[in-house]
């Protein structure tokens, strides 16, 4: 049965790989159909002809970031071991949800914001959950550094401070109303960190739980074997009589 739940994780873990790796390489394939970089939903915007490649490789990395939570449902505790108030599962699990939905009701042309009088019910739906899905993301990055030690909350908090950077720097270019690409690539590199982030995350737990039971069916089979060695031995002379 544990060895069964192995393999499910493992397969899980390479699906999730699969679907964010697809998904993400879909969505940046279509700039080679347009002049110029845009800001990530502006690829699928309503009417252009990347609009229907775009939705199936955001639904696919929806799907991925949505399936990542089983992997991090054994987080539960802060590195001190307080348990956590909300657990990472939750919010990769929330984003996936949110991400999904921006997937299926994409924004209209230019994807207009929030501010601008022309957007419509439409581009608000899109950007409001597409800005959960970000938050929730973010949430998870801080969730997992307070959890884990070592090499994985380094990488997370290097991951969080690099795509707060780059991304609030995209952001300020877009409120800037800057005509230049620079500001739509910044947005491009933060996503791609924030996947890659996830990926080695999904990986390092995955690894984590095989090896804590590896170790725990090695400590059940040394009890085991103790014990028949302990066992006492019946007297030859009570089985002749």
């Amino acid at each position: 049965m544990q060895i069964s739940r192995m393999v499910f994780e493992r397969v899980l873990a390479l699906t999730v790989a699969l679907l964010v790796v697809m998904g993400a390489s879909i969505m940046v394939m279509q700039r080679i159909y347009h002049d110029r970089w845009y800001y990530v939903s502006e690829f699928g915007a309503a009417g252009l002809e990347t609009e229907e490649d775009f939705k199936v490789g955001f639904t696919m990395l929806a799907c991925g970031i949505l399936l990542a939570a089983w992997p991090l449902r054994t987080v539960t505790r802060t590195s001190s071991g307080r348990r956590l108030f909300v657990m990472p599962w939750m919010t990769v699990g929330l984003a996936g949800v949110c991400f999904f939905v921006a997937s299926q009701v994409n924004c209209t042309e230019s994807c207009p914001s929030l501010a601008n009088p022309e957007a419509t019910t439409r581009d608000l739906v899109h950007v409001w959950f597409a800005i959960a899905g970000f938050v929730f993301g973010c949430l998870t990055m801080l969730l997992m550094a307070a959890a884990r030690k070592g090499r994985l909350r380094h990488v997370t908090i290097v991951a969080a401070i690099a795509i707060g950077v780059i991304s609030g720097t995209g952001g300020i270019l877009s409120l800037a109303g800057s005509t230049s690409e620079l500001g739509a690539i910044l947005e491009h590199v933060a996503t791609g960190i924030g996947l890659v982030w996830l990926l080695w995350a999904v990986f390092s737990e995955v690894g984590r739980s095989q090896r804590n039971f590896l170790s725990e069916l090695q400590r059940d089979t040394r009890r085991a074997d103790g014990e028949s060695t302990h066992q006492p031995r019946e007297d030859p002379a009570l089985d002749q009589a």
